[in-house]
């Protein structure tokens, strides 16, 4: 249900703002962020990246946005 869909997405995003977990969300992260070969220190670079975005989430979502997204999820 949506309830069980927004509630997983609190979860999560409090879980990823958990300065506790941020090796793991860094991980997690680095596994889709594609940095080129030539950027100096690119381990450096990734973890300033996911420092600034973390903050950027957050977990107010309207339902009527979340129903739609779902509509043209089954349709197609």
């Amino acid at each position: 249900t949506i309830d069980k869909f927004l509630a997983a997405i609190y979860e999560g995003t409090l879980w990823m703002q958990d300065p506790k977990n941020f090796a793991e969300v860094l991980e997690i992260a680095k596994k889709n962020l594609k940095l080129g070969d030539t950027i100096p220190e690119r381990e450096k670079v990734a973890e300033q990246i996911v420092k600034d975005a973390i903050p950027q989430f957050g977990t107010k979502l309207d339902r009527k946005v979340v129903d739609g997204f779902n509509s043209f999820l089954t349709a197609n």
